[in-house]
């Protein structure tokens, strides 16, 4: 084993997001933020990608850990997230191949939804605002376990 493998080198650290990408729910996470180009909070993921926000956080954590991801800043109780876009090496070079991805029909129907929502409901602490729930029943988005 290469010396720059043991010490965690670019080899180790492109297994690693790979493992981490691996979880085909992380790939849609981080796809959307690449989709957004701007932050997005946890509950807005939750929301869009109607996932429990304790789930969206675990993501969050590996995609961060991954060096996929990065912390924006809170406000208040919400903490905002986005993709590194001035990543280089093997971040760079994963974030180009999810980019490429095609963004999920009810995912980019439910992000648009959401984000066109941003400025009357803003974020809620937590998923599942009254105003954003109705607005995706009245477009058919009705979420999973529904």
């Amino acid at each position: 084993m290469a010396r720059s493998e043991r010490l965690g080198g670019p080899s180790a650290q492109l297994a690693s997001a790979l493992k981490v990408l691996g979880e085909p729910r992380r790939l849609r996470v981080l796809r959307v933020l690449l989709e957004a180009g701007d932050t997005l909070c946890g509950c807005e993921l939750a929301d869009i990608l109607d996932v429990p926000d304790y789930q969206i956080s675990r993501d969050l954590s590996a995609l961060r850990k991954a060096g996929l991801v990065r912390n924006r800043g809170r406000s208040g109780t919400w903490v905002h997230y986005e993709a590194i876009d001035d990543a280089s090496g093997y971040a760079a070079q994963v974030l180009d191949l999810v980019r490429q991805m095609p963004l999920d029909d009810r995912d980019a129907r439910r992000f648009e939804l959401r984000l066109g929502l941003r400025e009357q409901v803003g974020c809620v602490l937590g998923p599942g605002h009254p105003d954003v729930v109705q607005a995706f029943r009245a477009e058919g988005l009705e979420p999973q376990g529904s």
